[in-house]
């Protein structure tokens, strides 16, 4: 095996890699959406504010913004992929 044969099996290997860690991070960011605001999502009062009595916590609006982030990284969990099936591609030689 040549020396750029396998420095891309290096860099193939390095974004699957990644794009696990990136997909754990899609995971979480999801649940912390999901569980900080999408199951309130249609009890904020005016001020945005909404309080679980059971728990006494207080769920705020703002947390739609989680969505940002797990959105990112779901987009970066792709492009890691195409770019881990390239240099495979070109570890290959087709």
């Amino acid at each position: 095996m040549s020396s750029s044969r396998s420095r891309w099996y290096v860099v193939s290997a390095v974004l699957y890699l990644a794009s696990g860690v990136s997909v754990l991070a899609t995971v979480l960011f999801g649940y912390l959406f999901y569980f900080y605001y999408w199951q309130w999502r249609g009890q904020f009062n005016e001020q945005g504010r909404y309080f679980h009595e059971p728990d006494a916590v207080v769920f705020h609006d703002e947390a739609v913004f989680l969505i940002v982030p797990t959105v990112a990284f779901a987009i970066l969990v792709v492009v890691l992929l195409l770019g881990a099936k390239a240099s495979r591609r070109k570890a290959h030689g087709v």
